[in-house]
């Protein structure tokens, strides 16, 4: 049977959220314009930095979709002193995943950047031009890329975790008006005034990037330490409980 009003609980929950990566990847996409317009080093950089970014994305998914679904199950009982010990467990699994992928991009990353270029020739003849010497550029570029990539997705594991806390709390107007802000200002006006007009080299616009995702991480940590999300209530009165089941006449049970 359609309920209204869990329907639209269910909108309350799942919209922002929806929202918020539909702002996030406008975002994005703003970046990469800005990045194409200055040279064809910075668009193949950021492209491929952002290639391999996409490889490790699984973690960060996986931990925010984990971290929401347990912290329900204790905001539910009504144990909100263990969501701050899932807190801190998430921030060990996130500083121990970034010192793996710090070993494994350290160890490897020669080889990362050399899949992207198994054919310089084409990359000489395309509409990139680029040259021998600009090809040896980008790659030391992408061997600085490397290490911010580590410090950024160890941040925005850490973002992810507690959007998946405030999300199971049904705080979720919250993270869709910070996406929306954070990125435009901590990523795209910086990019824009510090990068674009001046022309400035890639490795400033990763270091953007970390910047804008430790400001995005500090506001969520904010939200979370003053505890607004202990306010919310996704459920109240009997709309939650389940349907009583019918009862059987006893007359009838006793003639089966």
């Amino acid at each position: 049977q359609f309920r209204k009003t869990l329907f639209l609980k269910c909108l309350r929950v799942g919209a922002p959220p929806a929202f918020f990566v539909l702002f996030e990847l406008l975002g994005w996409a703003t970046f990469y314009m800005m990045m194409e317009r200055i040279s064809s080093k910075h668009i193949l950089v950021a492209s491929i930095t952002q290639s391999i970014l996409l490889l490790f994305l699984f973690f960060g998914l996986g931990l925010e979709k984990g971290a929401a679904a347990i912290a329900g199950n204790l905001i539910g009982g009504k144990k909100l002193d263990e969501v701050k010990r899932l807190f801190w467990s998430g921030i060990k699994l996130s500083i121990l995943f970034g010192v793996i992928l710090a070993a494994f991009l350290g160890c490897f990353s020669d080889k990362f950047i050399n899949l992207f270029f198994m054919n310089p020739e084409a990359l000489t003849g395309s509409a990139l031009n680029i040259t021998p010497e600009l090809l040896g550029e980008i790659k030391i570029a992408l061997k600085f890329a490397m290490i911010t990539l580590v410090i950024y997705l160890t941040l925005e594991n850490v973002r992810w975790l507690l959007s998946g806390l405030l999300t199971a709390a049904g705080d979720t107007l919250f993270p869709m008006f910070l996406g929306l802000i954070s990125i435009w200002c901590f990523m795209l006006a910086p990019t824009y005034f510090f990068v674009l007009i001046p022309q400035a080299p890639i490795e400033r616009a990763l270091n953007i990037w970390v910047f804008y995702s430790l400001m995005a991480s500090a506001l969520f940590l904010i939200r979370f330490v003053r505890g607004k999300w202990k306010e919310k209530n996704l459920i109240s009165g009997d709309e939650g409980e389940p349907s009583p089941v019918p009862r059987q006449d006893s007359s009838r049970e006793m003639g089966n």
